[in-house]
């Protein structure tokens, strides 16, 4: 459990130069962006703690098994325990998982097309079902 809070710990630390960077655009991103940045950021750390975990519990299985093997009805019944167990946090990191990749997926959907969290963005797609032509068109001033 220990390792979890040292990985959010360094998760929020990485993190923390970026959200300073993006201080200074605030003026183009409203509350609701910034809910949407905090929320996929906060869905990432959530995945990383989810994965860690199911790996200690599946490296806990699987040192058990080595360690008293099914040889009585009770260790068997153990290893059944903690394979479940091993399973079910396996399960819960693919949910966080996907629930974070379609956020993410929301969010660059959000900057690149919707605007509706990012109004004055640079970068803006297009398309043309004329031509069937994509474009990218990104606004730098010099």
């Amino acid at each position: 459990m220990k390792k979890n809070y040292a990985l959010f710990v360094l998760v929020f630390v990485l993190l923390c130069p970026v959200l300073q960077a993006a201080d200074g655009a605030r003026q183009e991103v409203n509350a609701y962006g910034w809910t949407l940045l905090g929320a996929d950021a906060a869905l990432c750390a959530g995945t990383v703690i989810a994965v860690v975990n199911a790996g200690n519990a599946v490296d806990d299985y699987n040192s058990l098994k080595k360690e008293i093997d099914n040889t009585t009805d009770a260790n068997y019944y153990r290893l059944m325990y903690e394979k479940e167990k091993a399973d079910n946090k396996n399960s819960i990191a693919v949910v966080i998982g996907i629930a974070t990749g379609a956020a993410l997926a929301y969010t660059a959907l959000d900057y690149l097309r919707l605007h509706e969290a990012f109004p004055e963005v640079k970068v803006q797609t297009g398309y043309n079902p004329q031509s069937g032509e994509y474009s990218l068109v990104l606004k730098k001033a010099f």
